[in-house]
């Protein structure tokens, strides 16, 4: 029989020992224990909002946007809003549900108001582009570039979707920019496809030399690369 005080402070325990048991990656025992802090909060937004995120991890998608939607229906803040839809679109895009992830995107836009949705516009540009919607694609990954001049992944998929449409100029001129962020000193292996793609960009307008020059980059990074060792040939 415990008093008002007390109950609160019990309940901030247990909420806290949740939030301890998710940092430290114990995903089970944090969900059991928001699940036990839920029984007597269930208006907690921010319980709603981790146990979606550990249902997530655990690829129990359903659940997971059930949570998520709980805490939507829960939450007027607009910063909250953005991270629940944001998480309900890596979800739908997750489960092939494109055109649901891509409306999921546009709600977590609505509720930027604090110039954080590069991500967003992104992982829409991303759905889109698997729905063939090349030219939106296009669109979305300028927003996301308009937010982070340097954005490498959404620069590079919006040349890939340029080339879709058979904009091959445009798809080597952004190419080029994301190769120019290309870190020499700390290369990932996926930077070989900037490079591979620049090349088959530039040999589609019969810029040989160029062509060349970009397989070679990409060779550079993984000798076995056969796409590119095949188009220099080629070329």
């Amino acid at each position: 029989d415990l008093n008002d005080s007390e109950t609160e402070l019990l309940g901030e325990k247990r909420f806290q020992d949740a939030v301890d048991a998710y940092d430290n990656k114990e995903y089970q025992e944090a969900l059991d224990a928001f699940n036990t802090f839920l029984l007597s909060n269930p208006n907690n937004v921010s319980a709603w909002f981790y146990k979606g995120s550990i249902l997530d991890k655990e690829e129990e998608y359903p659940e997971a946007l059930r949570a998520y939607d709980n805490a939507l229906r829960l939450s007027n803040s607009p910063s909250t809003r953005r991270k629940l839809w944001y998480n309900k679109g890596i979800i739908l895009e997750n489960t092939k549900e494109y055109y649901a992830a891509i409306d999921a995107y546009d709600r977590s836009i609505e509720n930027d108001t604090e110039n954080e949705s590069q991500k967003a516009y992104y992982n829409k540009g991303n759905a889109l582009y698997k729905t063939s919607n090349y030219e939106e694609a296009v669109l979305a990954y300028s927003g996301a570039i308009k937010l982070d001049p340097n954005y490498k992944k959404a620069i590079f998929n919006q040349g890939n979707a340029f080339y879709m449409q058979n904009m091959y100029k445009e798809a080597a001129e952004a190419y080029t920019h994301a190769s120019k962020l290309i870190n020499e000193s700390d290369r990932i292996d996926n930077d070989k496809l900037i490079w591979n793609n620049r090349g088959v960009a530039q040999r589609n307008l019969g810029n040989f030399g160029d062509a060349l020059v970009s397989f070679s980059r990409a060779i550079k990074i993984d000798k076995n690369y056969t796409n590119s060792l095949y188009s220099k040939a080629l070329v």
